[in-house]
């Protein structure tokens, strides 16, 4: 049997044009991973309900499909794929405890949701689905979509990053989910000309996106702080000899 790919934060395509872009190593690229790797950046990085990834390993599919090889993720996710075909015969290849998933190219809805495993906790798509399909279909996406996001002791986020297949009665369906929702800590409804977004509203969520910037905030305060009173020490410490030659 082929061993198995252990990859943190991987990258696999099906297309070649895709796949030298990623590939790319340019000196800004290598700084945005060394920031990445920084829990307090990660978040500034990623903003409120999006994900922006980053990957170490960039694949083609041909590489497990071919082989009959595994790969397993254990952080960073990131798939394009331009057809449903090399979704669905990628998609048994992967495996592993990864927490952040980024969608491109087409895709289904239940290949979405196979994807989707239960440690998942940010999801951005920004892959054609086939949500204009049937109108059962986005209703139903949409009450999974806040199924996903609606725990209180974690930050997670579901995004679609908005395609002409989008209907706009979907964000009146998603929105009146959320409303509805029983649950003391229901999920937010984020929706603009870009995203639609759902992510957990809890009090963990809040404090998780808040202290990185406060963290910042009072760095900078208490260094000020120090160097104010660094130089207050300094000139008490040259009064007395001021004083003499007076």
């Amino acid at each position: 049997m082929v061993r198995p790919e252990v990859c943190d934060h991987v990258f696999i395509t099906d297309d070649d044009e895709v796949l030298r872009w990623a590939r790319q190593d340019t000196f800004l690229w290598r700084l945005f991973k060394w920031l990445h790797e920084f829990a307090i950046f990660r978040v500034i990085l990623d903003g409120y309900g999006d994900i922006n990834p980053m990957w170490e390993n960039v694949f083609h599919v041909s590489n497990f499909i071919n082989n009959n090889k595994e790969i397993n993720v254990r952080k960073t996710l990131v798939l394009h794929c331009n057809s449903v075909f090399n979704y669905a015969q990628i998609i048994p290849h992967i495996w592993g405890p990864y927490t952040r998933l980024v969608l491109h190219g087409n895709i289904t809805l239940n290949q979405v949701k196979r994807l989707v495993t239960p440690k998942v906790m940010r999801v951005r798509i920004g892959a054609l689905t086939t949500l204009e399909s049937h109108y059962v279909n986005y209703i139903e996406f949409a009450k999974y979509m806040v199924s996903r996001t609606c725990d209180f002791t974690t930050a997670r986020c579901f995004t679609i990053c908005r395609k002409r297949n989008i209907p706009y009665d979907f964000d009146e369906t998603l929105e009146e989910i959320c409303r509805r929702h029983k649950r003391r800590f229901r999920p937010r409804c984020y929706i603009d000309s870009e995203r639609v977004s759902v992510m957990s509203n809890g009090i963990l969520t809040t404090v998780v996106f808040v202290t990185p910037f406060l963290c910042i905030f009072f760095s900078i305060y208490f260094s000020a702080l120090d160097e104010s009173m660094s130089i207050l020490n300094t000139f008490l410490f040259f009064i007395p000899t001021i004083n003499g030659y007076l």
